[in-house]
């Protein structure tokens, strides 16, 4: 791939994310189906950009990790009893997913041991632990309410 071209890939990703539904647009209490899965393909697209550190292509990571540090705190600041009940199993099941994706992409990290992409290791090792400490939390919550 040329430098051009990725570029141009990293441009366009940037871009696409700015036309979905950002999470801090919508207000959990009236979150729908609809939005959720908006809301969690921003996510989707992050991790993909995440998972570029385990790729020799030219990647911006720093912004990629910015978004994902930008996407969890907003997130992490709905609390379950703001969830419509209707979509808190959907709301679970792509946070859990996430948490999966995170792991497989530390797991081929430590694989690759791609020296000069061991800071970016570092931190998504401990964005894992935390959000996977945050997410006990939350499921717990979920199967309270």
């Amino acid at each position: 791939m040329s430098s051009a071209s990725s570029s141009t890939a990293i441009v366009d990703a940037e871009s696409t994310l700015e036309e979905k539904v950002q999470p801090e647009e919508v207000q959990p209490e009236e979150l729908t189906l609809e939005q959720l899965e908006q809301v969690f393909d921003v996510l989707s697209e992050i991790t993909d950009r995440i998972s570029l550190m385990n790729s020799i292509y030219e990647s911006n990571l720093e912004q990629a990790f910015d978004d994902l540090k930008q996407f969890s705190l907003t997130v992490r600041q709905w609390s379950a009893d703001q969830i419509p009940q209707e979509i808190r199993r959907f709301y679970l099941s792509h946070l859990t997913f996430h948490r999966e994706i995170i792991a497989d992409i530390i797991a081929e990290a430590r694989s690759l041991l791609m020296e000069e992409r061991r800071e970016y290791l570092k931190t998504l090792v401990r964005y894992h632990k935390d959000y996977c400490s945050w997410l006990d939390t939350m499921e717990k919550a979920l199967s309270r309410s």
